[in-house]
């Protein structure tokens, strides 16, 4: 290729937005290379082919020493590790008038792409829009070539000004790429393609055309008004040619993933060996995820990214171990909006570990968010996540970048724009909740008049959710380090808002008992059915209820399990927010109501009640077990009568399993000692091997009420001592609870190998197994009221209140320290 063919450089463009196009074909060898090609391998991922095909050209003396740096930041700005000074060189690459327009707008386009996966992309949409006016007022090379990269450079800038928020600004950028392409020329620059495609130059510039003008309308329509219809004509288009290959690699990547973990799972007696190097693919998705950013696709992206992080998310579940893969994991599904994956590979790393990964991504976005004014419902969970993680000075910096979220317009990124203000609300407010409990003094009464600005700003948390969630903040907050000035405009606020239809009477309730203030008595009086069940068991009536009142909760808790099992008999099932089985549960274990044993009994025996409700009231009876009695006349119905399952349609949207329908029979039936021993050992024996977690989670549960009531018995504790190596982080936190509440008890058998084990767990990665040890030991010093007993482990919680990463943990341990004086 002669620089004469393309004085425009235009080749440089396409290897970023088409890269088989140009790259060098590994069925095709050769010893002619150009820079753009070389461009072409970076963007493709190819490292090893881009390093050899480099000392060919170095060899030859061609290089240039411009195009040479360009190359090689381009390669270091994809690189986790030398990101920054890869996209400043990129930058001076840019601005670099020696440079041919068609680099400089491959240099551009690349350094905003790296600047986006460290979460700054606003910093570089301004260098975008310059080059991209500087190219159209330019004469060099054929207009349609011009036009194209002009196009590219601003459907980028559309793509990350829509990433960031600026809705106008990406409307904008779209409109001009749109009818910059409507009006293409014809007339093209002509350049060397590779071997490895049947189409000439000017039919990859022209497709590259139809891909952009695509990306653009497509972009226009999910960020138009409702009653815009042009999505229906995005989704009539034929797929563009020139986004198959990226396609086609998302799905190779996946299906190498998918044989993977075929073979991990059905493993061959058969020896092989894989020759070739290179992680295949991880090269193939970021290469479809990187095609897709540089041509500004939203779906693509958002799919590609999601995709991406499903994958190191399954490598870290069958065993993967490499550190970064969590922070990438992190990251992918933060970007790409896919809330419901990041939570559970936070959760996951929260109960397993590795805690510092998740508080340095939490930290690092934190110093990023808080100097930019945007932010996202992903970003968001994140934070609250790591809440209990990051230091106290990121805490605060959190606590104001939530309090931006709650007062945006619109939101950013790359799902949901227009989010309900009550839903931004929520989770500002959700976030802060977990937050706020590192801050002290002054910070707290700064973070309450915040979320009073808040408040005072927008209507939003007049709904119902949103002012569940402010509930919550104000349960966790220190009132005692707030002015009692700041208090009163917070209450103000509060009675203002309350007085909405939307409002639970429950919630306003909680936000009195918070502030250790007693309630309006028209509050108290207007409460009726179950608000006043559930006020009176969590203790928000604002005294101490007398026994007219709790025999009122009971009558009304009563009439509501008959009017069930009515509704039941006719096949009607209904959900409830406060379900009157568990609320006779609390009332018979709290309030020792035993006139409720009747109606939960029949409830029981009738084949027609749901399993979820009898569930819900038998594990709430099975874990007050110890602070109720149960009247013989049901204890013999019980023996003589077992728990059926449900006959007709179960649980709504969600039927519980007959599984745990029978092992929360199983140990409602250990804890009030209504199974033979033989019974119990055999239940419980074959439920710690069941497939479902939950199911063997009960089974520890089970170890508890048989050892607790006989620790001289051998087998619950073997059992449970089994269950604490489970792979299931939530079984090895019952294991752990478990193991710890026995170890002490006087008189338990393997005293030795259970504090040995418990040792182990306390010191567990993560937070699952030490907080289950932890809460056992505060579970048996509560049920017990046994203040006067030795903490066998008390050097080992002690170090865990002074040196755990997590503040969770911190608090618990100083608990057991309060409850154990010896």
């Amino acid at each position: 290729m002669s620089i004469e063919t393309d004085p425009l450089g235009i080749q440089w463009v396409v290897a970023c937005l088409s890269p088989a196009d140009i790259a060098p074909h590994p069925n095709f060898r050769t010893d002619d290379v150009s820079e753009p090609e070389l461009l072409a391998l970076v963007i493709q991922f190819q490292w090893q082919e881009y390093k050899d095909y480099r000392d060919l050209l170095e060899e030859t003396g061609v290089a240039q020493d411009g195009t040479r740096m360009l190359l090689d930041a381009a390669m270091r700005a994809l690189m986790s590790d030398t990101v920054l000074p890869g996209i400043n060189d990129l930058y001076k690459a840019a601005k670099d008038d020696n440079l041919a327009l068609g680099a400089r707008a491959a240099a551009a386009l690349i350094a905003v792409v790296a600047s986006a996966d460290i979460d700054q992309p606003d910093e570089y949409i301004r260098l975008l829009d310059e080059l991209a006016a500087v190219i159209a007022s330019s004469n060099i090379g054929s207009v349609g070539s011009r036009q194209l990269a002009v196009a590219g450079l601003l459907q980028q800038g559309a793509f990350r000004a829509f990433e960031i928020g600026r809705i106008d600004q990406s409307r904008e950028f779209a409109k001009q790429v749109v009818d910059i392409l409507d009006g293409s020329d014809s007339s093209w620059d002509d350049f060397s393609v590779s071997r490895g495609i049947g189409w000439t130059s000017r039919e990859s510039q022209w497709r590259l055309v139809e891909l952009l003008s695509g990306n653009a309308r497509g972009l226009l329509a999910h960020t138009a008004d409702l009653s815009d219809n042009s999505w229906a004509d995005i989704v009539r288009s034929p797929f563009p040619a020139a986004a198959v290959r990226q396609t086609r690699d998302l799905l190779s990547a996946l299906t190498i993933v998918t044989e993977d973990a075929f073979k991990q799972n059905y493993k061959s007696s058969t020896r092989t060996r894989v020759l070739g190097g290179g992680d295949r693919a991880l090269v193939l998705g970021y290469s479809s995820l990187l095609n897709a950013e540089l041509t500004g696709d939203i779906a693509s992206t958002v799919r590609s990214r999601k995709s991406l992080g499903d994958v190191f998310a399954i490598r870290l579940a069958n065993g993967g171990s490499d550190p970064n893969w969590y922070d990438e994991a992190i990251r992918l599904f933060r970007q790409g909006g896919a809330e419901d994956n990041l939570k559970r590979l936070l959760q996951d790393i929260r109960q397993q570990g590795p805690l510092d990964r998740l508080r340095s991504s939490a930290e690092n976005l934190i110093d990023t968010r808080i100097h930019q004014n945007y932010v996202t419902a992903s970003d968001l969970i994140l934070i609250e996540k790591a809440a209990d993680l990051v230091s106290s000075d990121h805490a605060r910096k959190a606590i104001k970048v939530a309090l931006d979220y709650a007062t945006l317009k619109r939101r950013g990124r790359l799902k949901d724009l227009n989010t309900a203000s009550w839903k931004r609300a929520e989770t500002a407010l959700s976030a802060i909740t977990a937050l706020v409990p590192a801050d002290s003094g002054a910070g707290v009464s700064s973070t309450v008049k915040s979320v009073i600005e808040v408040i005072a700003a927008s209507g939003a948390v007049r709904e119902q959710f949103a002012f569940s969630a402010l509930a919550k903040l104000a349960n966790r907050i220190d009132w005692r380090s707030v002015s009692a000035e700041t208090r009163d405009e917070w209450m103000n606020h509060v009675d203002s808002i309350a007085q909405s239809t939307h409002i639970l009477s429950t919630d306003y309730l909680r936000i009195y008992a918070a502030m250790n203030e007693a309630p309006p008595r028209a509050l108290v009086e207007s409460l009726s059915g179950f608000e006043f069940v559930v006020a009176l068991l969590n203790g928000i009536l604002g005294h101490a209820p007398t026994a007219g009142e709790i025999d009122r909760a009971t009558h009304i808790v009563m009439t509501a399990l008959a009017e069930d099992r009515r509704e039941a008999a006719k096949g009607i099932y209904q959900g409830y927010l406060w379900s009157p089985f568990s609320m006779a549960a609390r009332l018979i274990t709290v309030h020792a109501q035993e006139g409720l044993w009747p109606s939960l009994l029949e409830a029981f025996l009738d084949p027609n009640v749901s399993a979820e409700n009898k569930i819900v009231a038998l594990d709430g009876l099975t874990e007050g077990s110890q602070k109720s009695t149960m009247p013989n006349r049901i204890r013999q119905a019980l023996r003589d009568n077992r728990i059926p399952s449900s006959s007709g349609p179960d649980g709504l949207f969600f039927p519980a399993s007959i599984d745990r329908l029978n092992v929360a029979c199983r140990n409602f039936y250990i804890a009030y000692n209504l199974l033979e021993e033989g019974d119990s050992q055999k239940g419980i024996l074959r439920d710690s091997g069941a497939g479902e977690s939950s199911v063997r989670a009960e089974a520890a549960m089970g170890c508890l009420y048989v050892g607790a009531r006989e620790p001289e018995v051998e087998w619950p504790q073997v059992v449970v001592a089994q269950l604490s190596y489970d792979r299931d982080s939530f079984v090895r936190n019952r294991a752990a609870y478990v193991l710890a509440y026995l170890s002490v008890i006087d008189g338990v058998k393997f005293k030795i190998v259970m504090e040995s084990r418990v040792r182990e767990l306390l010191g567990d990665p993560g937070i699952s197994s030490a907080m289950g040890a932890l809460r056992g030991l505060i579970a048996y010093a509560e049920d017990t009221a046994i203040t006067d007993v030795p903490l066998w482990c008390r050097d080992e919680v002690r170090e865990l209140m002074h040196s755990h990463p997590s503040r969770n943990i911190r608090t618990a341990a100083r608990k057991v320290l309060d409850l154990y004086r010896l």
